[in-house]
């Protein structure tokens, strides 16, 4: 695959990281590519999230230690998860992402990969109604136990609005 001409204008060590991540991940690769603000963006399968969330970490040319945050994102016909993370040996920053079915909104947790991801994973329970498989702790964070509904869906109704 050749590579863009943003990609090819990245420094050396994200022309290297982005190649290597192609080379051994190209199974569950969705996409991959750098955005504008140069984070390479990769966006995988949900049954492999852990296996390469495992691999960015522990290879060494990529050491993908470093949990910034995790969001959760509302497309209408899926949801999706964007986890963002820094290899500060390297300089460089990833977006990792996964796209969730709204109807069956599961994927597997990373906290047992970056324990800074228990807090987020939950909020993202908490406002889009996504569960976290295996997760230590997967209980509302800001709700009620008993409240109805994830206010950041799209599809949630506000009380009192006038259509």
């Amino acid at each position: 695959m050749q590579l863009t001409v943003q990609e090819s204008q990245a420094p050396v060590a994200v022309k290297a990281a982005i190649a290597l991540i192609r080379q051994t991940q190209a199974p569950h690769i969705v996409r991959l590519g750098l955005l504008g603000n140069g984070d390479v963006e990769l966006e995988v399968q949900p049954d492999a999230l852990l296996a390469v969330a495992r691999f960015l970490r522990d290879t060494p040319l990529l050491d993908f230690q470093y949990f910034n945050f995790m969001m959760a994102n509302d497309k209408i016909d899926y949801l999706e998860t964007i986890y963002i993370l820094n290899s500060l040996v390297h300089g460089i920053r990833l977006q990792l992402k996964v796209r969730i079915l709204p109807n069956e909104p599961k994927v597997d947790s990373v906290t047992a990969i970056w324990r800074g991801a228990n807090w987020h994973e939950r909020e993202a329970y908490d406002m889009f109604g996504i569960t976290f498989t295996d997760h230590p702790y997967p209980q509302r964070m800001f709700l009620d136990e008993d409240f109805e509904g994830y206010p950041l869906r799209k599809s949630f109704k506000l009380a009192g609005r006038a259509e």
